[in-house]
């Protein structure tokens, strides 16, 4: 995972740094180490730059962590809707629905930003008129609501902790 992360960083420190700060996030969270190094992996495949990688886990992750699906799947359907739409550059119907459907608010949160409701948002990503800069805002806005409150929660029970013992246990570094 380290030497991904150095390739597609484009720096073997860039990459042994990130995947540092990817090993002390997996020890607080729901997420096991392999879940989180694959995750930014994409993230980057994507073309997210570095620096956003830890940000976004951090806030994607929280809300991912209360997806009807489980942690892992959410956090990976909200990286590959994300990371479509920042391709694109525009908010569309399609990945809006990926959110939803992972259990994120994702229309309201558009609406809050764009300053208008539910049925004008939808409107307005219809139009093809919305930047993904807007649902990047929404979704930050989304993890500031309750910090690190929903891994911290997952993290109470001892199945959700399991993948911490797992990687401990497995020896990854």
């Amino acid at each position: 995972a380290e030497v991904a992360l150095s390739a597609l960083t484009g720096s073997v420190e860039r990459g042994a740094s990130l995947f540092a700060e990817m090993k002390q996030f997996a020890t607080t969270t729901p997420f096991r180490l392999t879940d989180i190094t694959s995750a930014g992996q994409l993230m980057l495949s994507f073309g997210m730059s570095v620096d956003s990688v830890m940000p976004r886990l951090r806030e994607w992750g929280d809300l991912a962590a209360a997806a009807p699906m489980g942690a892992t799947e959410g956090l990976k359907r909200v990286i590959i809707a994300m990371g479509q739409m920042t391709g694109k550059q525009r908010v569309m119907s399609q990945e809006m629905n990926q959110l939803t459907e992972a259990g994120i608010p994702a229309w309201q949160a558009l609406a809050e930003v764009l300053g208008t409701d539910v049925a004008g948002a939808m409107k307005k990503v219809e139009l093809g008129g919305v930047h993904s800069s807007n649902m990047e805002k929404a979704m930050a806005q989304l993890g500031k609501l309750a910090p690190e409150t929903a891994m911290a929660g997952w993290m109470m029970t001892a199945g959700h902790s399991q993948g911490t013992i797992d990687d401990l246990a497995a020896g990854i570094q």
